[in-house]
């Protein structure tokens, strides 16, 4: 009973101070120049919808992956194997390298692909 005492309580909280902001802020005018984008204070001239070349989302995906690995070996390097150390372990580690071994072989072929080149 407390804990749902406790959600409304919250839910209120968040719902007044919302409305209270939304009541007591400034308001906002829509006249039509100020809702369009602009770059340096200038008007746009043109419409500007030019597709990205596929290239750029090939080297995001490429950063996201080596971004994530580093991530998943920082474990890795905790797990160190030390004097007296149980199988279970062992075989952690051994995962670890395998890992990196993985992400070593991922780092070469996108390396020998050009894929770090924009040309």
């Amino acid at each position: 009973m407390e804990t749902v005492t406790a959600f409304l309580f919250f839910l209120f909280a968040a719902l007044a101070s919302a409305n209270v902001s939304r009541l007591l802020g400034p308001k906002q005018r829509d006249n039509g120049v100020k809702g369009e984008p602009f770059e340096t204070g200038q008007p746009p001239l043109e419409e500007y919808r030019e597709a990205q070349h596929p290239r750029f989302f090939f080297v995001a995906m490429a950063f996201l992956v080596f971004d994530v690995a580093a991530v998943f070996l920082f474990p890795f390097v905790l797990s160190f194997p030390r004097e007296g150390e149980t199988p279970g372990e062992v075989l952690i580690f051994s995962a670890g390298l395998f890992f990196l071994g993985v992400v070593s072989f991922s780092l070469w072929y996108f390396w020998k692909r050009g894929g770090s080149q924009w040309e």
